[in-house]
């Protein structure tokens, strides 16, 4: 691939979707962005674009020019802010994705950064969605469970994050707190809606505790844990957190349950200054967090 110019051009269009507007933004000619675009499909062989009358809509093959052409944007701006000596000054935006019941735990470092890089917006979506980093649909995604094997992503392993079941001291003043296989049966215990096989602590509960006792079930464990300090009931939480608050107290079962925490960021991000920094304390701060 010889001339640029014909991949900025099909980038331009990817990025605002008309010829038009791509021949504003290069300042050329609607013919010249038109030719651009066909000779390029031509060379590679396949289609860029769907045209229609609204404008031209990126195929996949488009949406890789799109993704490619942001990073390499990216890291050009990065490359004039080294040679003006504003390396330190990181300006710009960071998108996180992870479970919406993670965000107590990325708070810290996302203060920690936003101190050091005041510059800088943090985007944090918090979704059970696995948003394509691929496409920069998110710059960094935290999950949780079997180490995730993608390929064109880094994945940096955070520490394992152990589920206990816990109750209010509220609920143990008015109910107690059961300290065998038998005395569960006099406590109730919140749950999820759906029962899904890689949640274990979910699977214990069901195969351990009786269904009369399972009378109140929620969505996200987000709102599983807020009832659980309202003091409706046993539920699931983190042990990390529970051993943090006065307000908890963690229930007795046989079994502990580990869940593998991993950080994954693109390849072609990774190298990015934005990144590198917040990734360098999140492994910091989940270290302790998770010691």
């Amino acid at each position: 691939m010889d001339n640029w110019n014909f991949i900025r051009t099909a980038y331009t269009i990817a990025k605002l979707g008309t010829v038009s507007a791509a021949a504003n933004e290069l300042n050329l000619h609607r013919a010249t962005v038109m030719r651009h675009v066909d000779a390029l499909e031509e060379e590679l062989g396949t289609r860029l674009f769907i045209r229609n009358d609204k404008g031209y809509i990126a195929t996949d093959a488009g949406q890789q020019i799109l993704r490619v052409g942001d990073i390499t944007e990216q890291q050009f701006k990065y490359l004039a802010s080294r040679i003006g000596k504003q390396e330190d000054e990181l300006q710009g935006s960071l998108t996180i994705t992870s479970l919406d019941e993670m965000v107590e735990y990325l708070l810290p470092s996302i203060r920690i950064y936003q101190q050091q890089f005041p510059a800088m917006k943090v985007n944090f979506i918090g979704d059970i969605k696995n948003f394509d980093l691929e496409y920069g649909e998110a710059d960094i995604a935290i999950r949780s469970g079997p180490k995730p094997k993608t390929p064109d992503n880094v994945v940096i392993a955070l520490g394992d994050f152990h589920v206990v079941y816990a109750a209010s001291k509220a609920y143990v003043q008015e109910h107690g707190i059961p300290d065998s296989k038998a005395s569960m049966a006099q406590h109730q215990f919140i749950t999820m809606h759906q029962r899904l096989e890689f949640m274990l602590w979910h699977e214990w509960l069901h195969n351990n505790v009786p269904e009369s006792c399972l009378n109140l079930s929620f969505g996200t464990g987000k709102a599983i844990n807020q009832a659980v300090t309202a003091g409706l009931g046993i539920g699931f939480m983190g042990k990390a957190e529970v051993a943090a608050r006065d307000d908890l107290v963690q229930v007795y079962t046989p079994e502990v349950w580990p869940i593998g925490l991993w950080c994954l960021v693109h390849r072609d991000v990774y190298p990015l200054p934005k990144v590198k920094h917040f990734v360098s304390i999140l492994r910091q701060e989940f270290a302790q967090l998770l010691a």
